[in-house]
């Protein structure tokens, strides 16, 4: 049951608001579950002094002149290990306003970047990241194939070397 949840006590968890909503439909993707949080004045503010530090650090700010702060941002987070571990670390404490996601599954793995053909590609578990950037026609010449990393449909980051660097249903490359 998809909807608005009350936060009524100090702790609310993950776990708490999906037993709320009676479980998942059938059709849901449970590992790229995503939690989207609404920034607070305090982490606004926090956020605006790193960006102008970094400005004032970096030569060439060009790029970070053109960076806004936005008013929410993704929490990574493991559904599948909160749902089987009630109040552990894997089950995130909610604030107000947070914004849980639930997608459908999504057969295919999106190639983005410095490769010759930014394409998406059907999933196989089989297959390697590798595979996926050969279904982009590998990388381009300004790309440099060991900073390769992957975004996963939760909002978690992987780079190479990570044990979460495994592409999976809904990934970008």
């Amino acid at each position: 049951y998809p909807g608005t949840y009350v936060v009524e006590k100090s702790t609310v968890r993950l776990s708490d608001i999906i037993s709320r909503a009676s479980g998942f439909s059938n059709e849901a993707y449970v590992k790229g579950a995503k939690l989207t949080r609404t920034l607070t004045k305090e982490e606004f503010d926090r956020l605006k002094i790193a960006m102008d530090i970094a400005k004032k650090e970096v030569e060439d700010s060009t790029a970070l002149e053109e960076m806004t702060i936005g008013e929410s941002y993704t929490v990574a987070i493991d559904m599948e290990k909160a749902m089987a571990n009630p109040g552990s670390v894997a089950d995130v404490i909610l604030r107000a306003g947070d914004v849980i996601s639930v997608p459908a599954y999504n057969s295919t793995v999106k190639i983005s970047g410095a490769v010759l053909y930014p394409n998406t590609v059907a999933f196989d578990p089989k297959k390697n990241w590798n595979y996926y950037i050969s279904n982009a026609g590998g990388v381009s010449k300004d790309g440099l194939k060991r900073k390769v990393y992957m975004v996963h449909m939760n909002g978690s980051v992987a780079t190479k070397g990570d044990s979460n660097f495994k592409v999976q249903p809904g990934t970008e490359i």
